[in-house]
């Protein structure tokens, strides 16, 4: 089930990456009232990929996916590491 809901998320965030490629290398920035929309419809892709992305990570070190990391000296600051 966490695979399943892994893999829909990757999905998703690929799809948000595509937008995101759209809206910064092909697309002009429109001016005025419309460039405000374009800014709007930027912050949100990069939030819901950034999401959808802290969820699969999650996902990952929930099923164990991280246990190839080592915890030496710093445990605390590689597992922050690998959450963010």
């Amino acid at each position: 089930m966490m695979q399943t809901a892994g893999n829909i998320l990757l999905f998703l965030s690929l799809l948000t990456a595509v937008y995101l490629f759209k809206l910064t290398f092909l697309q002009k920035m429109p001016g005025g009232d419309y460039g405000v929309g374009y800014a709007w419809a930027l912050l949100f892709s990069m939030a819901v990929f950034w999401i959808c992305l802290s969820l699969v990570a999650g996902i990952i070190g929930f099923q164990g996916g991280f246990g190839w990391l080592s915890l030496g000296r710093f445990p605390e600051v590689e597992c922050w590491s690998c959450v963010s």
